[in-house]
């Protein structure tokens, strides 16, 4: 479905009114989250104005587009919000891991120190 309303967007050449003004369809990608929570209250807003829903008769070509236009920043807007999710996911993954590392050789540390005289030399000795 998402991929049917962006080559919609593209066919149609869909713009859409940003806080940086007029935008198209690949420049909601650039947005900030808080500039497409804007961009989607307008869009909502203007389809509100719009009327509201009518399930007899079929919608009109501006309700469409402009509930496509909203469809479309709604999934750039997930889109966002699952690579924050992710980055954040990673983050504490990679700090999880140092942590992990650290007591390792900690671990490691205390195991060589437990070595006895014999054990180190064998074991250089070995390395040789």
């Amino acid at each position: 479905m998402t991929t049917d309303l962006f080559f919609t967007a593209a066919l149609k050449k869909y713009f859409f009114a940003s806080p940086r003004g007029n935008i198209n369809t690949y420049d909601l990608f650039d947005l900030s989250l808080a500039e497409l929570n804007s961009t989607a209250k307008t869009l909502s807003r203007q389809l509100r104005e719009e009327g509201e829903e009518d399930f007899i008769n079929d919608k009109t070509t501006s309700n469409t587009n402009l509930s496509n236009r909203l469809e479309i920043v709604k999934a750039v807007i997930q889109y966002k919000k699952d690579l924050r999710n992710q980055a954040v996911l990673e983050q504490k993954q990679a700090k999880d891991r140092q942590r992990l590392m650290g007591e390792l050789e900690n671990r490691e540390e205390k195991e060589l120190e437990s070595l006895s005289t014999e054990e180190i030399k064998k074991r250089l000795a070995e390395l040789s």
